[in-house]
């Protein structure tokens, strides 16, 4: 029993995945695509979890939805036998719909926890149990009334924790799940909660803000609504579709992802200025319609004079591309890479976005000849603002670009080294005009010995330190060795 609820560290899941001979890195990024880390942080539901990796076609559905659905009834159904008395007054069914109560009172009331003596004196922290008691709830075919002893036994399932005097969820993802399961059932019942009762508990609200925002703490809850609910609670993405980045693995309806990809390109201008956080969200907005809404949003050719919603437009469509995983999208990439109307910076991330959803001949063939087209200066030359440019449009920047996506595996070093320049004492230099541009020197640093075969040399990456007159310097980083 013990062995069946520990709680499990990503190494010890990995460990235990590899016992069985299966692939772990596979099974754990799938994992992680369905969001469904909450399941295999103990055994028991890793188990159902790999059950539905190895036989997604006729086992349960293996969308978040599905796992979370199996995993919570897997959990509704584990007991310790040894506790003070055996559970014969509530099904399985009846202890999820209760869980769904305790998950919804919680939130409700701000708190984390439930008292299970009833203690009056810690009703600021905890939710005294009797307060749970009483009304009738829904379960399989019929009602039930919610009793003190049903509660009880819900309390103990491996959907909690416990400790002497209180219980509380055993995952927030359990609680945030459970909440939207109560809160949808009730939006399809005949007399549904009316949405601005929900308004006002998912959305918080600023004069100085044309949107409303959901809290962070709500944002999993709402995302889950979205997903149990999708026609009753798709004013959840329109109001806030940056609060609901981080978990749109969860969202799997189409519609929904259609409003939130809209919602965003149409906050394009403030996105891309102030909120920087999401862009290290993990996310998954595919969907059929999305091609049509990127081309949308590039087929107008931006360049530098162009208003700054238009580019952030651009930007943020070219993020959503390359997280979109849609071959479909590469030839559209590759034609903003070919085209030097478009700005270097946008051209940039194209080339990321072109490799990240089609890495195949095609795409890489074009990103080469792209590349060839870049010519720098000779080595018997210096740099010149037309190769070295300024901080953000250099073409030195996008063949920096072209460089790290394209070496190893598709250049020659003969090829990559007439980007590099050889000094008169034998430095191998990259040059690059400021301290936050030096993409070029980055990537000679990380890819190549800082020696040529059978001669001692020297690497070196200038970089201008400060802008002030009064403190320019070149700093020069050296390392030598013997080849």
């Amino acid at each position: 029993m013990v062995g069946d609820l520990a709680p499990l560290t990503r190494r010890a899941a990995a460990e235990l995945v590899r016992s069985t001979g299966d692939d772990v890195d596979d099974f754990l990024h799938w994992v992680v695509s369905a969001s469904a880390g909450a399941l295999a942080r103990v055994p028991l539901t890793l188990w159902v979890l790999l059950g539905a990796y190895r036989e997604p076609s006729e086992s349960i559905d293996a969308t978040p939805l599905g796992l979370f659905t199996h995993g919570v009834e897997v959990l509704a159904a584990e007991h310790d036998p040894d506790r003070a008395h055996s559970w014969d007054d509530s099904t399985r069914q009846q202890r999820v719909a209760i869980a769904s109560r305790v998950a919804a009172h919680l939130l409700f009331s701000a708190r984390r926890s439930v008292h299970v003596d009833d203690n009056g004196l810690l009703t600021d922290v905890a939710v005294p149990l009797g307060q749970l008691v009483g009304a009738d709830e829904t379960a399989g075919l019929g009602t039930f009334e919610v009793t003190r002893r049903r509660v009880r036994e819900t309390l103990e399932t491996a959907l909690f924790s416990r400790t002497r005097f209180t219980a509380q969820f055993a995952h927030s993802s359990f609680a945030a799940f459970l909440t939207a399961r109560y809160l949808a059932e009730r939006l399809h019942a005949p007399a549904p909660i009316p949405r601005l009762q929900l308004e006002e508990l998912f959305l918080v609200t600023a004069a100085d803000e044309p949107t409303a925002a959901i809290p962070e703490r709500l944002r999993e809850t709402a995302a889950w609504l979205l997903t149990h609910a999708p026609t009753k609670a798709m004013w959840l993405a329109h109001a806030d579709p940056e609060g609901l980045l981080a978990h749109t693995a969860l969202i799997t309806h189409p519609g929904v992802r259609e409003v939130l990809v809209n919602g965003l390109l149409d906050r394009a201008d403030r996105i891309e200025l102030f909120d920087r956080s999401w862009r290290h969200t993990r996310w998954d907005l595919a969907h059929p319609g999305l091609r049509t809404q990127l081309t949308e949003a590039l087929t107008t050719v931006v360049d530098d004079t162009s208003d700054w919603p238009d580019v952030a437009r651009a930007r943020l469509a070219l993020r959503l591309a390359h997280d979109s995983h849609s071959p479909d999208l590469a030839d559209l990439l590759l034609d903003i890479v070919e085209d030097p109307a478009w700005p270097i910076t946008l051209r940039r991330l194209a080339v990321s976005a072109a490799m990240a959803v089609d890495p195949a001949a095609v795409t890489i063939t074009r990103l080469r000849a792209t590349l060839a087209t870049l010519q720098p200066p000779p080595d018997s030359q210096p740099p010149t603002p037309d190769w070295d440019g300024s901080q953000h449009e250099a073409p030195s920047e996008l063949a920096a670009m072209l460089l790290r996506e394209l070496w190893p595996a598709h250049l020659t070093f003969a090829e990559v080294s007439r980007f590099l320049r050889i000094t008169a004492s034998g430095a191998i230099k990259a040059h690059s005009p400021t301290r936050s541009s030096c993409y070029l020197a980055v990537f000679a640093r990380r890819n190549f010995p800082p020696c040529w075969p059978g001669q001692n040399r020297s690497f070196e990456s200038t970089e201008s330190r400060s802008p002030s007159p009064a403190s320019r310097t070149t700093t020069y980083m050296t390392t030598t060795c013997t080849a």
